[in-house]
């Protein structure tokens, strides 16, 4: 599933992309992105894992695993945002 949010705010247009994908492959994606030396911030928000970067052209891109189904996950969003653990990032 991928939706495209566009957020206008004062004089600027920006669009946020987000995709919604299994462990491992946001793992695989979050290596890739490191080891080209781009800048990633892993997050944990309780109901997913998310990793969020910048595209080429400067599109801030959302990639994240649903893991409201999961032993370590939880149902609602409690609003707290936690840094991922890389380690526990590769584990998945």
């Amino acid at each position: 599933m991928t939706e495209s949010i566009l957020q206008i705010r004062r004089h600027t247009l920006s669009l946020k992309i987000i995709t919604k994908i299994l462990p491992q492959a946001l793992a695989a994606t979050y290596g890739k992105l490191c080891k080209a030396g781009e800048t990633v911030y892993p997050v944990g928000h309780g109901i997913s894992w998310a990793i969020y970067f910048n595209d080429p052209d400067g599109i801030g891109v959302e990639v994240y695993w649903d893991t409201r189904e999961t032993a370590h996950g939880v149902e609602r969003w409690e609003g707290v945002e936690r840094v991922l653990e890389v380690e526990r990032l590769r584990s998945s």
